[in-house]
């Protein structure tokens, strides 16, 4: 059995999961899964190709993978502990001292990139790698959005790789974050792409908890973007759950802040969502 993933790609095709306001481009045979939601332009077009390897051409207009490709179950149980490059168990930080959790950031900084020549990539982009996170670093951001930053160039390169590496990636762009949400508890962005991940690596419970702890943050600190993407999360999450009641409910949720916000493109792919289910 194969992995789901977009071929033949002509034209304006496009993936996302919570953020639909930050479609990334589709790649040939980039591994996905039924939780993507994938945009196809107007005379845009890409063959779907599902686990099984059924085919199902696409073409001009917006829906969740899932329409097409049937879900894996659920893995039991939460992610396995968060480890470095070196099989050492990421430390939790939450309680500690800000001393102590300016030492451990000082610490998976450097430890991130030392990373890229231990994860199976070719020299140039291995040193591609190592010169993004370079010039994250340069920038001088406050820690939280460091990690932030980092963990998506992870995940960039593993939607790049094969079916069996992403994963390797993605875990590796949970720990990253991990690293931001136990130095500062506040940020939702760092809360929404770990729950993404999540959903990547096929872990909906996992996401679900992270989306709602997203959605907490945001409607505390009234980031009305941030809820909305809260809302379209839990939505996918609860999908995969098997959970279809609030489906369609925390979808039209989000579309009603977008078009409050008179964010009008968001609004319409959110309608054409609704529609497909």
């Amino acid at each position: 059995m194969g992995y789901i993933r977009l071929e033949r790609i002509r034209g304006d095709v496009s993936i996302s999961m919570s953020d639909i306001a930050q479609f990334g481009l589709a790649r040939n045979g980039a591994p996905l899964n039924a939780n993507y939601i994938v945009r196809v332009g107007r005379g845009s077009q890409a063959l779907l190709i599902c686990q099984n390897d059924t085919e199902h051409p696409i073409q001009n207009g917006t829906f969740k993978i899932s329409k097409y490709c049937r879900r894996t179950s659920p893995r039991p149980g939460g992610p396995p502990p968060l480890q470095g490059p070196d099989k050492t168990v990421l430390a939790d930080t939450r309680n500690a001292n800000d001393t102590d959790r300016l030492r451990a950031e000082n610490s998976f900084s450097r430890l991130t990139l030392t990373t890229a020549a231990n994860l199976g990539l070719s020299p140039d982009d291995s040193e591609r790698l190592t010169h993004q996170l370079d010039q994250i670093r340069a920038q001088l951001l406050d820690p939280v959005q460091e990690v932030i930053e980092i963990a998506k160039v992870y995940i960039e390169y593993g939607y790049r790789e094969s079916s069996d590496r992403s994963e390797t990636f993605n875990r590796l762009a949970l720990k990253t974050l991990k690293t931001g949400i136990d130095t500062s508890l506040e940020n939702s962005q760092a809360h929404l792409l770990q729950a993404d991940i999540f959903l990547m690596i096929d872990l909906p419970s996992s996401a679900r908890e992270q989306y709602t702890k997203a959605f907490e943050i945001a409607d505390r600190n009234e980031i009305l973007v941030d809820k909305a993407r809260s809302y379209i999360g839990l939505a996918l999450a609860t999908e995969e759950l098997s959970e279809n009641g609030d489906v369609i409910r925390y979808l039209e949720k989000a579309r009603v802040i977008y078009e409050n916000l008179n964010k009008l493109e968001e609004s319409a792919i959110l309608t054409a969502l609704i529609s497909n289910i």
